[in-house]
């Protein structure tokens, strides 16, 4: 032992410096290392954070639309249990709507439309009128798209098509993803 002390002893004062000197900067390195490391994943959880917000505001939009729909269909039940006694010409249901969209498209000539959601928007009441808009998903060829359309415009005068977004498939030229909102109206027992 008193050897091993001796050889320490006996570095030259540029040799104890050299030594402090490499010791100082293995440290340094590996705390750089650390501090990256520490970086890295400080991004990696504010990335992931972010993920969660976006994710989060989807949800809380999709729960909104839900809600008003829940809302919407309380009313219109509790709407048609007063109505019940009025005439047909006085009240048209929105949920025929759902009924109608369904019957259209079994009924159109090739059977080749695919009805992926209807959704209610938004619902206004005006001067004793229930506007109720509402957005269909469609999956189709152009041509019986078309055919629906038509079809679903002629088939009720309680509704009127405010729009249709079409998209066209990139590498098929026949089918096509269409999204029409149309308007749906009703009165209210309140006349103006």
């Amino acid at each position: 032992m008193a050897k091993e002390n001796i050889l320490l002893i006996q570095l030259s004062a540029r040799e104890r410096k050299m030594m402090i000197a490499s010791i100082i900067l293995i440290i340094t390195v590996f705390y750089t290392m650390w501090y990256r490391l520490q970086i890295t994943n400080i991004e990696n959880l504010k990335k992931s954070i972010s993920e969660l917000e976006t994710q989060n505001s989807s949800n809380q939009s999709t729960l909104a639309t839900l809600n008003l729909q829940m809302q919407t269909k309380t009313n219109f039940t509790q709407t048609s249990n007063k109505k019940k006694n009025q005439d047909s010409e006085d009240f048209w249901p929105t949920n025929n709507l759902a009924i109608l969209v369904k019957k259209i498209a079994e009924t159109s000539a090739e059977k080749s439309i695919q009805l992926n959601t209807i959704a209610l928007i938004s619902n206004e009441i005006n001067e004793g009128v229930v506007k109720n808009t509402f957005s269909i998903e469609i999956k189709s060829s152009f041509l019986e798209l078309a055919k629906f359309l038509e079809n679903l415009e002629q088939s009720a005068e309680w509704l009127a098509i405010t729009s249709v977004n079409i998209t066209r498939f990139e590498n098929e030229l026949k089918e096509c993803e269409a999204i029409v909102l149309l308007n749906t109206f009703e009165m209210t027992g309140n006349k103006p």
